[in-house]
């Protein structure tokens, strides 16, 4: 069921880990919550995890527990992939940021199984939905130019986060995240910066 918290607060997704009264907590912060909820599993539990748009102009980080790579995540290093520069690198040559911008839409809107739900050419931000490596789950996918530095941000993450009792770390996605990020850039002819 839903986690209620109120604000700067934190709530605690508890889990029974088979072995007695022994229990786990997965911390989850008070935003999180609002926009999270929590499954129990026969064999553990799901997080599920709908984050759409920005959050103050920005692509979201990733939590630690979290199937996810982005180019914000630079708290945490092992889901951080770095940004893309398009300055006479993107497949035509474009240095211009709408030129590459629209061949970001272009590509993604083309790419096999992905579905885009959004497009905001005011603030260069797009947004799309693919297959997840969780059977029956989905991905986001969020892109964001920043024309000023000539970047294009980047962030791939799974809705679904499977824990397995009596294990706190999340089931992999075999980095199908990462991998799917950087065919997107090498379709594009990106450099990653």
């Amino acid at each position: 069921g839903h986690l209620a918290a109120m604000a700067g607060l934190t709530a605690y997704a508890q889990c029974a880990c088979g072995e007695g009264d022994v229990s786990r907590s997965l911390r989850l912060s008070a935003e999180e919550t609002r926009e999270c909820e929590t499954v129990p599993l026969a064999f553990g539990q799901k997080i599920s995890c709908r984050h759409s748009d920005l959050k103050d102009g920005r692509l979201r980080e990733c939590r630690a527990t979290q199937n996810c790579v982005s180019s914000s995540a630079v708290r945490v290093p092992e889901r951080y992939v770095p940004p893309w520069s398009y300055e006479g690198s993107f497949e035509d040559r474009q240095s211009d940021p709408r030129a590459a911008w629209n061949k970001l839409v272009q590509t993604v809107t083309f790419w096999p199984e992905a579905t885009v739900k959004r497009v905001d050419d005011e603030r260069l931000y797009l947004r799309a939905e693919v297959p997840s490596f969780i059977p029956g789950g989905y991905d986001d996918i969020e892109f964001l130019m920043k024309p000023d530095l000539k970047l294009c941000l980047a962030s791939s993450r799974s809705r679904d986060t499977i824990f397995v009792f009596p294990f706190t770390t999340p089931l992999g996605d075999n980095d199908s995240n990462r991998k799917r990020l950087e065919e997107i850039r090498q379709g594009l002819g990106g450099a990653a910066v």
